[in-house]
């Protein structure tokens, strides 16, 4: 498992109660700060391991990144890229987000959220030039749209995520990029609804996306909630109407899903 700088006796802590997951969990700390050398630290961590059949990342942590969207972004696709080469046929990678991230897609334009999320040629690069985009309506100037992509008229002035929200965005987006890109393996998005036990909520949905029983197919280019709640990558849902979305995500659980 992947955990951000410093956490990890937290995360063994709230995976300790599921001895299924602990027994076959290990926790490696790998420091998203660094900007060289991605790739050896990879190597480092993985080290005396044979391929790995499941792989947690907790991108929150990039809330501790420095630098602009794009460049947190950057560096998170880094860190993916460094792994994919030790990941089986068939693992399972588990990015633990936020809810927020679903949350704001129904703020954006129409035409954006589309690119984001209905783009089978979308790459990192892309969501580089949103973010700038993105800043840049929020300074007050647009820059002109890059070849290939809508212009988003009348998002200047309308209500629109904040920054968080935007980047969780994005972040999903990417992720959502790298199953297109990686068709072998299943790629989810776990972002439960922050509730009175955070910590517990958050590790029991993921224990369950890591049980034995799920294969990788019932996890592909899927976002998880509370309880395993199914959430769309784009819920639209402009008038605000994502809130009960989010509340279900957190009070009712699914049936698991079958495989494909």
């Amino acid at each position: 498992a992947l955990h951000g700088s410093g956490a990890c006796a937290t995360l063994r802590a709230a995976f300790a109660s599921d001895a299924a997951v602990s027994d076959r969990l290990e926790v490696e700390p790998f420091d998203l700060l660094i900007d060289a050398g991605m790739a050896s630290a990879a190597s480092l961590v993985c080290a005396g391991h044979a391929l790995i059949d499941a792989l947690v990342v907790d991108v929150r942590a990039l809330r501790e990144l420095s630098g602009s969207t794009g460049a947190i972004l950057r560096r998170v696709d880094s860190v993916f890229a460094a792994f994919r080469q030790f990941l089986a046929s068939g693992a399972r990678v588990v990015c633990i987000s936020s809810i927020a991230g679903v949350a704001a897609v129904p703020l954006l334009p129409r035409a954006r959220s589309t690119f984001l999320f209905k783009n089978n040629s979308l790459h990192v690069e892309d969501l580089e030039h949103v973010a700038r985009h993105f800043s840049a309506e929020r300074a007050g100037a647009r820059p002109a749209p890059k070849a290939g992509m809508m212009a988003q008229r009348g998002s200047i002035g309308a209500p629109g995520p904040d920054e968080e929200g935007f980047l969780f965005a994005l972040l999903h987006a990417l992720v959502l990029a790298w199953q297109r890109q990686n068709p072998d393996v299943g790629i989810c998005v776990c972002a439960p609804h922050q509730g009175s036990r955070p910590d517990a909520e958050e590790a029991g949905t993921v224990c369950q996306l890591l049980g034995e029983h799920r294969s990788w197919r019932s996890l592909a280019g899927r976002v998880f909630g509370n309880g395993m709640a199914v959430l769309p990558w784009a819920p639209d849902a402009p008038d605000g109407s994502w809130r009960n979305l989010c509340a279900l995500s957190s009070t009712r659980a699914r049936k698991p899903l079958d495989d494909p």
